[in-house]
């Protein structure tokens, strides 16, 4: 459905869920026959998970379970607290003052970035600031968005 609704690239969350091998070798066959570049989240930075995965890992934060899947996007209980010891906390400080430092050494490294934006105000934000590749919220939370405002608009319509 990714494929098919024009993306770029799709990412494949074996973090979070479980997905065995063969399951994942199709479902990266299929993102392949539709278009977008497959990235697989391995569930941690270890040589042996991700030589088990059939393509490059990706890595990064989704709303899955923690947040109350797709009935938020934000999430019900913090996760145990990691560096920057404000997790889910996107808008704090802490969190703010360690977006400006990666963004400025993006830009000096001349590093491609791909921000988690939401929003059309923050891709424009990171979108002036050069980056050009933006994850847009996950499949249950982009699916709840999709259903709710069909209900929304076909309401009363019956």
């Amino acid at each position: 459905m990714t494929g098919c609704a024009g993306y770029d690239f799709v990412i494949l969350d074996t973090e979070h869920t479980l997905v065995d091998p063969q399951r994942l070798e199709n479902l990266i066959r299929a993102a392949e026959t539709t278009g977008p570049t497959p990235f697989v989240r391995v569930p941690e930075a270890d040589p042996g998970a991700v030589l088990r995965t059939p393509w490059t890992p990706g890595r990064g934060a989704s709303s899955s379970r923690t947040c109350g899947g797709a009935r938020t996007s934000t999430p019900r209980s913090a996760p145990p607290a990691t560096r920057p010891r404000v997790p889910w906390q996107v808008r704090h400080p802490r969190v703010q003052e360690a977006v400006r430092a990666l963004r400025g050494a993006r830009a000096r490294h001349d590093v491609p970035f791909c921000a988690m934006s939401t929003t059309p105000e923050r891709r424009a934000e990171w979108h002036a600031d050069g980056v050009r590749a933006f994850v847009l919220g996950e499949d249950r939370d982009l699916t709840a968005r999709a259903l709710r405002g069909h209900r929304e608009r076909t309401a009363g319509r019956g």
